[in-house]
């Protein structure tokens, strides 16, 4: 095997192995910019983490793993700060089921 070659394999290899799906509560956190409907509680601070050489895939990665975090943590919403290759901020909110709002 080339050099080039042996390269390109682990290149793909550990990109391939930093994939961050959403759980099952993941999925039914929002994320969005904007700040929370009325009526929505502070949960705290949650950061997003991921890394990999393609950086809008590792943004996603990211905002699986602070939606999946959110959800640990017993919110619904959150309002997305800041977002950085592999790195994004926010704030994690308990909504009420009918004050979320629709994508």
């Amino acid at each position: 095997m080339t050099m080039t070659n042996m390269i390109l394999t682990l290149a793909l290899a550990l990109g391939a192995g930093c994939a961050v799906p959403l759980s099952e509560g993941g999925r039914n956190v929002q994320l969005m910019k904007s700040d929370p409907p009325a009526g929505c509680n502070e949960v705290g601070s949650v950061i997003g983490q991921a890394n990999g050489f393609d950086s809008s895939a590792a943004l996603e990665r990211a905002k699986n793993d602070m939606r999946n975090k959110a959800a640990t943590m017993g919110a619904n919403y959150v309002r997305m700060e800041t977002a950085n290759t592999g790195e994004v901020m926010g704030t994690a909110y308990s909504c009420p089921e009918r004050t979320t709002v629709s994508q």
